[in-house]
């Protein structure tokens, strides 16, 4: 009698069909998979595997450039990236410790600078050497540039790719600011060099983003032709003092507070801008709002090269009041992927005449007319983590007609899992802090936010009286697929074999109906 197929185990089945099994997990459920038994925990210690879900699952993640460029094997890399995941989804840390004093900082991908007098450090902490990259920025100035003088106040403005920028001010009046440039890079075995400095006319709403051979500095001096303030962009070539460029003023982004507004980045060779105060449309109270994207070549900054895209939905009047001083708009990269997302956290009255604020971190994916064309280009099937911004057709720059009007005024983002992640809670979990929150900031390769506050506690056991300390405490809650088995599409929403023609092209484009499992907040230190 043979056995009931269905009773097969799944550490009997032969071992190609395993690893395309694991090539259609993510790196979480299949390191928790792994440990469901000896063979399964094997196969992710071997090479061939690990290569496949790193390149197919994080491919545009640190690790895998270690991987890539033979410092880590392929198994070290999946290990790491799912150590580094966990440990930031459910704050517990690996270890903490002093890395130094000083009296500002800043740190992206990876790498933290501080000032310390006038001596900077530079480290990589994800590296394994604890030893930082120290230079005295007063005497390389004194040294390279006479007219800055010694009496200028030195701060720390952006850091990219090894190139560290600083803003010296000698005074308020125009012409005693310059904008420094240095090559901090960790390896090169030189020291670190001034690649530029150049004099400003006005540091008001000063911003910094640059690429390893291009920066761009901007300030919201301009003045659009309905005479509100715009924004406006200078590149400097880091590889050719005799490249001369013209500004370029970015007409309709409107924002002016970074990191609230507005947000910029370079990226993949592109400067990318997103403003979340444009462009409602709409008649009386049935207004849409979208986010107003810009992107155009670092190379050629010019009005030719500019391209648009003021569609991309952010949210309808329905959707109730938003608590202004909680929104945070920035734009990060999937590791996945390796696009471009806007990511806004929002605090919301999402239901009429009810007092509770509810807190939620958004997501929508960028795309541009020329984006289009690549993946209709493309003979190669569309991913299937791959988000669409609306269920609609049109191009971008298209006219809101009434049809599709009637498609966004249906577009509920509290409504797609893979966007949006509510901050849900359990009558237990620690209260939001308020004001006391000095940091906001979301994790899209963990799917968890972050929020650094001010606690107070009482050591009751030093001093009978009590001693009220203030302290920094990290505040996380993350999120992760549920089972496949718990996940029933409605029958309204299941597609029809039998559809065709013009009832088959009115589907949406893109339909979420993913369920997540929710965290518990946790605070660290516990």
């Amino acid at each position: 009698m043979h056995p009931n197929p269905m009773s097969r185990r799944l550490d009997h089945l032969p071992f190609d069909v395993l690893f395309l099994v694991l090539s259609y997990l993510n790196i979480e459920d299949s390191f928790h998979l792994g440990q469901t038994c000896k063979y399964l925990s094997s196969i992710l210690q071997e090479g061939k595997t690990c290569r496949r879900l790193v390149e197919t699952r994080a491919k545009f993640s640190y690790e895998h450039q270690l991987a890539n460029d033979g410092q880590l094997n392929y198994p070290e890399a999946a290990r790491r990236i799912f150590d580094r995941r966990r440990a930031f989804a459910t704050a517990n840390p690996f270890s903490a410790f002093v890395v130094g004093y000083g009296t500002s900082f800043i740190y992206h991908d990876g790498t933290l600078c501080y000032f310390d007098g006038y001596t900077i450090h530079v480290q990589d902490m994800r590296g394994c050497s604890k030893i930082s990259k120290c230079f005295n920025i007063r005497d390389m100035l004194q040294a390279s540039f006479h007219t800055i003088g010694h009496n200028v106040r030195l701060g720390l403005l952006h850091y990219n790719e090894g190139i560290l920028t600083l803003l010296a001010k000698r005074s308020e009046r125009q012409g005693d600011n310059w904008l420094i440039a240095v090559d901090t890079d960790s390896s090169s075995e030189d020291a670190p060099k001034i690649l530029a400095i150049q004099p400003l006319r006005s540091t008001y709403k000063l911003v910094v983003r640059n690429s390893k051979h291009y920066l761009y500095y901007g300030t919201f001096t301009g003045t659009g032709n309905a005479g509100h303030s715009e924004w406006i962009f200078q590149l400097v070539s880091l590889f050719n003092d005799n490249a001369q460029y013209q500004p370029l003023q970015l007409q309709n982004v409107l924002g002016s507070d970074v990191g609230s507004t507005v947000a910029f980045e370079v990226h993949q060779g592109y400067f990318y801008a997103v403003s979340n105060e444009t462009h409602f449309r709409g008649e009386g109270g049935n207004w849409i709002n979208f986010y107003h994207c810009i992107r155009f070549p670092v190379d050629n900054p010019t009005d030719g090269a500019l391209e648009v895209n003021d569609r991309v939905y952010r949210r309808k009047h329905t959707d109730g009041t938003i608590h202004d001083w909680w929104t945070d708009l920035a734009l990060k990269t999937d590791e996945h992927t390796g696009e471009l997302l806007i990511v806004e956290h929002r605090r919301e009255w999402l239901i009429p005449h009810v007092s509770e604020k509810k807190r939620t971190f958004y997501q929508q994916r960028m795309t541009f007319a020329s984006d289009v064309h690549e993946e209709h280009t493309d003979s190669g099937p569309p991913s299937h983590d791959t988000p669409l911004e609306v269920p609609v057709e049109l191009s971008p720059c298209s006219d809101l007609a009434e049809f599709e009007r009637e498609q966004y005024m249906n577009y509920d983002l509290s409504n797609k899992p893979l966007k949006s992640h509510p901050e849900y809670g359990f009558s237990d979990d620690p209260p939001h802090f308020g004001t006391s929150n000095k940091f906001r900031t979301y994790n899209l390769s963990c799917s968890t936010f972050l929020d650094i506050i001010q606690d107070t506690r009482q050591y009751s056991s030093i001093d009978p009286t009590g001693i009220t300390v203030k302290c920094l405490r990290l505040r996380v809650g993350s999120r992760s697929r549920a089972p496949l088995a718990s996940q029933k599409l409605p029958a309204e929403v299941v597609p029809s074999s039998a559809s065709k023609g013009k009832e088959k092209a009115k589907m949406p484009r893109y339909m979420d109906c993913g369920r997540y499992r929710y965290s518990r907040i946790t605070l660290w230190p516990p």
